[in-house]
């Protein structure tokens, strides 16, 4: 099985009530929910949780929620086996604009990591 890995981070201000990130990947997700810090977790696109046995592309996404809607939404598709992104709204730096609604302000960026050479990240970071 081949994957690609995803760091995840977030952080919520501590005046903002009632507000959540949900990054998802096939068949895992995490919630960050905490305020006034930092938060992070990690993530694999793995290709067995990938319908298809010759599909190795797996959608990463992240969406925000406040009070119980969703006032966000980006994803890309990343293929597990070669690690290259496949699509999305976030595969260039251009297109990850800043986000207003319902009061809040969501700024995100995503990097898409290559193979660790040079000391450089071997996982996609978002």
């Amino acid at each position: 099985m081949v994957s690609r890995g995803l760091y995840v981070y977030a952080y919520i201000a501590p005046s903002i009530q009632n507000c959540y990130v949900r990054f998802t990947v096939p068949k895992d997700g995490k919630d960050q929910t905490s305020t006034g810090f930092w938060s992070n977790d990690h993530l694999e696109v793995e290709s067995g949780n990938i319908g298809g046995w010759f599909d190795y592309t797996g959608r990463f996404d992240f969406a925000v929620f406040h009070n119980g809607n969703q006032i966000a939404y980006e994803y890309n598709d990343i293929n597990s086996r070669s690690g290259n992104l496949e699509g999305g709204s976030m595969t260039s730096i251009r297109n990850t604009r800043c986000i207003r609604n319902d009061g809040l302000i969501i700024t995100y960026g995503f990097y898409d990591a290559g193979s660790g050479v040079a000391g450089f990240a071997n996982k996609d970071q978002c």
